[in-house]
């Protein structure tokens, strides 16, 4: 029979959770954020000897010995009682830094520790993961009822945020196999808890970012855009409109986000799994836009992943060709083609030559004749074309994505190219 006063239902595995496996998820926090900060190797042991936690995923599992290999010398240690349970954190002395002593060892413990039982209070930890499962599957429909979660949850819902998808679930979900579901939850946490405590290595951990894991293996990075106060906010948690004029900031907002992500996929890929894939998703206003934002950032994996064949770092406008057969969502590619010809706008000569171009099937004499111009002059426009949208007219693919930009602007499903710059 369960004691369901000592347990806690885990949110999408269908396991409930003893206070010996939180202990677990506690004290692998607990070794990651003190390796960090003390740039030592650290394992935390529990009563028997076994190593429940480590900076070096490795040795869970194992007795502990201090002349095993990647076991750290029991230079020092400190004692952790948590929930009823105990055991030792034990670590070697730091790689650089300050001289390590049994009492700056404490010291670093006992904060961590305060930080950990806030954060993997289940109340906490995984109301929150269950929160964004259910708010970005569109599962919440009540605005209030999300707004006043969010509050309480601190995620300011009146900051326009970046989405990054982390999709791991070959490294996280595993292919081994469990007799029971405690086993299986623990194991998926504790490699959940891996990506995220490098996420917030390599990006910061601060009270404006969130990184939570919401089931499927997924973990998503919800990033502010960095603009001004005002740019896209509304009173009482709910977004508005940008401003006219800045209703682009999605797209210019993306390259910093990209930044991001190369360092982080390349952290991932070195220290974690090289199967794991990022999508990104532009800001996208209210909660709805929240919804949006993640689906766009799914939608740009599953494209590139399906058109490339391998993993990467995926956004609707960095997938090419693909993007427009593989997306679905005929507001995205109406988007996208509307941001491709975005630096045309207002240049209708070049808008003119581009789309006779393309009416005489790309032949250069052909449409210098209907253009009236020299040959030269139509070399250079085409130049000009490639060097404000990155697509060169006269490479297939390239000329593909422009053709199709086009269509779709002139057939009325994106905006016309005289409104483009605020696409």
């Amino acid at each position: 029979m369960v004691d369901f006063a000592s347990t806690h239902y885990a949110p999408h595995s269908g396991a409930f959770l003893t206070s010996a496996n939180l202990f677990e998820r506690a004290a692998e926090a607990i070794a990651a954020q003190v390796a960090l900060v003390l740039c030592t190797d650290v394992a935390v042991v529990d009563t028997r000897g076994r190593i429940v936690a480590s900076n070096h995923p490795t040795i869970i599992g194992e007795l502990y010995n201090p002349d095993a290999a990647g076991h750290p010398s029991d230079d020092y240690w400190v004692p952790l009682i948590m929930d009823g349970h105990s055991g030792r954190v034990i670590a070697s002395q730091a790689h650089q830094g300050e001289v390590l002593s049994s009492r700056l060892l404490k010291n670093v413990v006992d904060l961590v520790q305060q930080q950990v039982n806030v954060d993997w209070n289940p109340n906490v930890r995984e109301v929150k993961d269950t929160f964004f499962h259910d708010l970005l599957r569109g599962e919440l429909r009540d605005e209030d009822d999300i707004i006043h979660n969010a509050g309480l949850l601190g995620f300011d819902l009146a900051t326009p945020y970046q989405m990054l998808v982390i999709e791991a679930a070959a490294y996280i979900l595993g292919s081994a196999s469990y007799q029971n579901p405690q086993s299986a939850d623990v194991f998926i946490r504790r490699r959940a808890q891996n990506i995220i405590s490098l996420v917030q290595h390599v990006v910061g951990a601060t009270n404006s970012l969130h990184c939570v894991y919401i089931g499927n293996g997924e973990v998503i990075l919800l990033r502010p855009c960095n603009q001004g106060a005002n740019a896209c906010c509304a009173p009482s948690g709910r977004a508005a409109a940008p401003p006219r004029g800045q209703a682009n900031c999605s797209w210019t907002q993306m390259r910093s986000l990209q930044e991001v992500a190369r360092t982080l996929l390349n952290r991932l890929h070195t220290s974690v799994d090289s199967s794991i894939s990022l999508g990104l998703g532009r800001h996208h206003d209210g909660i709805a836009g929240l919804r949006r934002s993640y689906d766009e950032a799914r939608m740009a994996i599953a494209v590139g992943q399906r058109f490339k064949h391998e993993p990467g770092i995926y956004t609707i406008n960095n997938l090419g060709l693909a993007a427009f057969v593989g997306l679905s969502d005929e507001r995205s590619k109406a988007e996208l083609a509307a941001h491709i010809l975005r630096a045309l706008s207002g240049d209708a000569e070049l808008v003119k030559t581009l789309a006779t171009f393309f009416a005489e099937d790309c032949c250069p004499s052909a449409s210098v004749k209907k253009l009236s111009i020299h040959r030269n002059t139509l070399s250079y426009r085409l130049d000009k074309i490639a060097t404000l949208t990155g697509l060169d007219p006269r490479r297939f693919d390239d000329a593909v994505q422009l053709r199709l930009a086009l269509l779709l602007t002139a057939a009325g499903e994106a905006r016309p190219a005289v409104s483009i710059a605020a696409a």
